[in-house]
């Protein structure tokens, strides 16, 4: 899945378009690296968000299968490493 809907799916951005925005940024690392919207994620990865001036650190437990999943399965998906 790529890293834009993964963010969408997990409500860690409010829609594609704000994911792909900060991926344009540089807002967005996946290991230390800054990624474009279309990096596929497979599991495993440590994701950097820098929101707000604050930068969230987050480890992707899995990658779900739909692009839509409820709120509460959307909160299991990924584990907060801060």
């Amino acid at each position: 899945m790529r890293i834009d809907l993964y963010l969408k799916v997990c409500r860690l951005a409010n829609s594609r378009s704000a994911a792909q925005r900060l991926c344009d940024g540089c807002s967005v690392r996946i290991d230390g690296t800054a990624v474009k919207a279309s990096k596929e994620l497979h599991g495993g990865e440590i994701i950097e968000l820098e929101l707000h001036g604050k930068i969230k650190r987050i480890r992707v437990l899995s990658i779900p299968e739909n692009k839509q999943v409820s709120r509460s399965e959307s909160k299991l998906l990924f584990s907060t490493l801060d």
